[in-house]
């Protein structure tokens, strides 16, 4: 019961926060269109949560109750690793949220098997270090030769002054 209880007050935590992230802005691109704070999607509402006194019963609300509860916990996951990720700086917390925007991994789960889902593997290697936050492996070489991009930066490891 006490875990429950925990869970739902999270849940409410998680709610709130939401709906709060819902009213505010966070910025406004060139052409004046406004962006709010990125949180997952998928929270249940708070009403469809089963009490486990409950749990015996016929209701209707038993049909995937524990995949309910587990998005909670899922759900204060991610903000406390969105948070983490904000402490080792506003890079890593934009590549945090970069991956985990709907279906930004689906080209992990294409097989190869056809040759329009086949990628070379400098490409793949390229993506993975990308979506990894790792120093791109390419980039040794430009940065050893001195080569600078065309706005007159030098290159960086994490390859962010070539987008």
């Amino acid at each position: 019961a006490r875990r429950q209880a925990r869970l739902v007050a999270a849940h409410a935590a998680l709610d709130a926060k939401y709906r709060e992230d819902k009213k505010t802005y966070y910025f406004y691109d060139k052409t004046g269109r406004a962006y709010r704070i990125y949180n997952p999607r998928g929270l249940p509402p708070a009403h469809t949560y089963l009490p486990l006194t409950e749990w015996s019963s016929r209701s209707n609300l038993l049909q995937h109750a524990q995949r309910r509860y587990s998005a909670t916990i899922h759900h204060s996951a991610w903000r406390d690793m969105h948070a983490a990720a904000g402490r080792a700086g506003r890079r890593e917390q934009v590549r945090f949220v970069s991956v985990s925007q709907f279906g930004a991994g689906a080209f992990l789960n294409a097989i190869p098997t056809r040759a329009h889902f086949r990628l070379p593997s400098y490409v793949l290697r390229f993506a993975l270090q990308r979506r990894f936050g790792l120093h791109l492996s390419m980039m040794t070489d430009v940065m050893a030769d001195g080569i600078y991009s065309q706005h007159g930066l030098p290159f960086d490891a994490l390859g962010d002054v070539a987008q």
